[in-house]
């Protein structure tokens, strides 16, 4: 079961990393970068929950959320002053 969860997530990483690449504009790709970072933190904690001696993959996927949404609020106040 959790290969089968694994397997999703990598396969929705690499289907929003395509959405990035190929989105028509910037708040399209913005939506996938956040979608991507997502599923990241959905694999922290699926690979947290399978690897019980180390706790500390919960703080790393906590730490990497704050991180991505500090980045995409500062990202898009930067476009919204950039008009």
């Amino acid at each position: 079961m959790i290969i089968l969860t694994v397997s999703i997530l990598i396969l929705s990483i690499i289907l929003m990393i395509v959405g990035a690449f190929t989105g028509s504009g910037v708040l399209s790709k913005m939506v996938s970068v956040n979608c991507i970072t997502s599923y990241i933190i959905a694999l922290i904690a699926v690979l947290a929950l399978t690897n019980k001696d180390n706790v500390s993959f919960l703080d790393l996927a906590m730490v990497y959320g704050a991180v991505g949404f500090v980045s995409s609020v500062a990202f898009l106040k930067y476009f919204s002053y950039r008009k």
